[in-house]
């Protein structure tokens, strides 16, 4: 299953919107982590490994955190 699949994907994104300081910025992006009983903490905890290896100035994240409103995750994935 692709849910099971931890992938890291690198872009550069250019703008002429941005300002200059922030050129180089480096933002590390997690997302639709859905801590459930098919998706362990110890899962999740690898993806913060995989972004905190990346040294990101800042770390976004994304939704989705829990499968459907499950409760029962709800704490851990907080």
């Amino acid at each position: 299953y692709a849910r099971h699949h931890l992938g890291l994907t690198r872009e550069t994104l250019t703008s002429v919107h941005v300002p200059p300081a922030l050129d180089g910025l480096r933002i590390g992006l997690i997302t639709d982590t859905h801590h459930s009983s098919y998706t362990s903490l110890d899962f999740i905890a690898r993806a913060v490994d995989v972004i905190a290896q990346e040294q990101p100035d800042l770390v976004v994240l994304g939704g989705d955190y829990v499968t459907r409103r499950h409760r029962a995750y709800t704490a851990d994935a907080a």
